[in-house]
């Protein structure tokens, strides 16, 4: 099976309709430093997006959530000044997730990241990235 990253351009096209404010089920897997070569190694988990983003920078103190901002917004929230930098904010695409947290749907944010720029992971830091079926 071919995999891609998940991206926010990804969710926004795909799985979230801004006309009735509501997420599709995304199927995803969540595979550390995947490389493209076959591995057992992965969570397999369902995400629901609510729309909504939290921006976090703990050394100033800003916890914000931007409700709707799948809709309103057609970037980022990083920018390609932004890819690879190590920063203080940090950014959450928030939904619901089944599967990472036991088999019923728990509140999750997925965090979004500068490397590669966008995409989203359970741990940026760790690189334990979402991946995607290509022929979805």
């Amino acid at each position: 099976m071919s995999l891609e990253r998940l991206t926010i351009d990804i969710i926004r096209a795909e799985y979230w309709d801004p006309t009735f404010k509501i997420g599709k089920p995304v199927y995803l897997y969540a595979i550390q430093d995947y490389t493209g070569e076959s591995t057992s190694d992965y969570e397999s988990l369902i995400f629901i997006p609510d729309g909504s983003m939290i921006h976090e920078n703990k050394r100033l103190g800003i916890h914000h959530r931007y409700d709707d901002w799948l809709s309103y917004n057609s970037s980022g929230p990083y920018t390609e000044s932004d890819l690879g930098k190590s920063l203080d904010d940090f950014y959450y695409l928030s939904g619901r997730i089944k599967g990472l947290l036991g088999n019923d749907f728990e509140p999750y944010n997925l965090q979004i990241c500068t490397r590669p720029l966008n995409i989203l992971s359970t741990d940026c830091m760790n690189a334990i990235d979402c991946w995607i079926p290509i022929s979805r």
